[in-house]
């Protein structure tokens, strides 16, 4: 049956990659994942505040002038409802970064093109002939993107959500003699990876359901999970649910709830306690707690696996709302994932399994608008990713 997985996992990753034109990833991931501190945060924050006013007051920027290399960093927002249509073209100048829509034809009234862009030195190669984007200066612009949808949800009182085109990025070299030397790259080593789980059918058991009856608060708070449109929002239910099953605070779970989960799910500490070291960071922003803040995007890449666990501990935990790890035998899963990073398996002859998958982006930050091929590029843009020899073609989580 692995075997028959493995395949049809290729399967996947193949039509993927014809359909993206070439994603890759190596170990670099933790950088592209880093998250700026509280008080970063809010002198960011404010600079784009003051920018947008100067946008609404009609004071446009012109674009400055260029002394090396200019990176790019697109995005789509997403809107519903739809904002204005007001909002579908403007351009902001902010320090150091220029932030402007890009027009698409016959595009949605509930979507935006945003492109943000800052001049760079020229990118350093690696020993492998990759390109090597300076990390805070991606950041600065990912930022101002989020912002950027953050701002117009706001004004038009509208959910939002931030997601990658095709490409997500791109480079205005300057001058002939830049491209030349980017002709001459692998492009940038790209960390976009595939997030996926499984769905499958609950049976309608009578003796199942019976055993739901002593944990109403349980069940309450993952109905509430399975709610949420973000993975914000689960996360934060998640939290709940955990803190409910065993009477702790979740940020003290990791070395019980390893212990209690099962073995065959493959969970590690350390994936646990990167799920624990979250917590504050995604509910507080007193700066007491933590001085960092984080995101829909930091905590999508665990959320399949909290929901496998938390199924886990909702049917399969014998005492409710105490520190006990002992288990029953009442549910198993027809389909499991049996760690952070790639591998699953299915139960022979189930029925009715279906994987589900995300995309995520060059960057491992937003996910990929597959809808959103940018086809032709600019002539002055200039893009190329390629797959690290040792890169890991999926990731299911």
């Amino acid at each position: 049956m692995s075997i028959f997985f493995r395949l049809l996992w290729a399967g996947v990753i193949l039509s993927v990659r014809a359909f993206c034109s070439g994603f890759c990833s190596d170990q670099q991931s933790k950088d592209y994942l880093a998250r700026e501190n509280h008080s970063s945060h809010t002198s960011t924050s404010s600079r784009l505040l003051e920018s947008w006013r100067q946008a609404i007051s009609g004071s446009f920027f012109e674009p400055h002038g260029r002394f090396a290399t200019q990176f790019a960093r697109l995005a789509c927002l997403h809107f519903t409802p739809p904002p204005s249509e007001t909002w579908s073209s403007w351009q902001i100048k902010m320090e150091g970064v220029d932030l402007s829509t890009i027009k698409v034809a016959n595009a949605s009234p509930s979507s935006v093109l945003v492109q943000a862009v800052i001049n760079i030195p020229f990118p350093t190669i690696d020993a492998a002939g990759f390109l090597i984007i300076p990390s805070e200066k991606r950041i600065e612009c990912e930022r101002a993107l989020q912002f950027s949808a953050d701002l117009i949800a706001i004004f038009s009182r509208s959910s939002r959500s931030v997601l990658s085109p095709v490409p997500c990025w791109a480079l205005v070299p300057d001058g002939q003699e830049e491209r030349e030397r980017l002709n001459q790259t692998k492009g940038i080593c790209s960390v976009s990876a595939m997030l996926g789980g499984f769905q499958f059918p609950m049976p309608q058991d009578n003796s199942l359901i019976q055993s739901l009856t002593d944990r109403l608060a349980g069940v309450a708070i993952m109905a509430e999970a399975f709610s949420q449109n973000t993975s914000a929002g689960k996360y934060r239910e998640f939290v709940r649910f955990f803190e409910a099953a065993f009477a702790l605070r979740f940020v003290n779970q990791g070395k019980i709830l390893h212990r209690f989960l099962a073995p065959a799910m493959g969970y590690t500490r350390a994936e646990i306690g990167n799920w624990c070291s979250l917590r504050h960071p995604m509910t507080h922003a007193d700066g007491e707690a933590t001085k960092e803040l984080a995101f829909d995007h930091d905590v999508r890449p665990i959320i399949a696996r909290m929901e496998q666990a938390a199924l886990d501990v909702l049917f399969n935990k014998v005492k409710w709302f105490t520190r006990s790890v002992d288990r029953r035998v009442v549910w198993s899963p027809q389909a499991i994932t049996t760690a952070a990073s790639g591998r699953g398996m299915v139960r022979q002859n189930s029925k009715q399994n279906s994987m589900i998958f995300q995309v995520i982006d060059d960057f491992g930050v937003f996910a990929l608008d597959l809808k959103a091929v940018l086809k032709p590029l600019p002539e002055t843009w200039w893009w190329r990713a390629n797959r690290a020899d040792n890169a890991e073609d999926t990731r299911v989580g």
